[in-house]
């Protein structure tokens, strides 16, 4: 089975889940009262969708190390058993920093493309 399968594969669903719910959320923040028929100008857009990908990093950048650490596990020396033995090792070693490492790098790239994607 391919490694590192499982955290995308759990993370997908609470990510999708997040990003719509924040879009939403964002939407009547920046414009109106009823999320379904908002019309803002494309800057407010750009402006929600960038505030959305910031929110989704909080899951997608744990999801996308917890993967990473799982495919190059034999080339760096450690030994995870699967995605819960690698989120259990991360964090009871490096705590909630070492769960959010590369977490700059995500941001830099999902507020971008999320800006753009809505």
């Amino acid at each position: 089975f391919y490694l590192g399968i499982a955290s995308p594969l759990l993370g997908q669903g609470l990510m999708n889940a997040l990003q719509y719910a924040t879009y939403g959320n964002m939407k009547i923040l920046c414009g109106g009262c009823d999320r379904d028929t908002i019309v803002l100008p494309p800057e407010r857009y750009l402006i929600v969708g960038a505030l959305t990908g910031a929110v989704i990093s909080t899951v997608d950048g744990p999801v996308d190390l917890f993967k990473i650490k799982l495919q190059v596990q034999g080339q760096t020396g450690t030994n995870y058993k699967g995605v819960i033995d690698a989120m259990k090792q991360i964090y009871g070693t490096f705590g909630i920093r070492g769960v959010y490492q590369g977490f700059g790098a995500t941001l830099m790239r999902n507020i971008p493309c999320n800006g753009l994607y809505f």
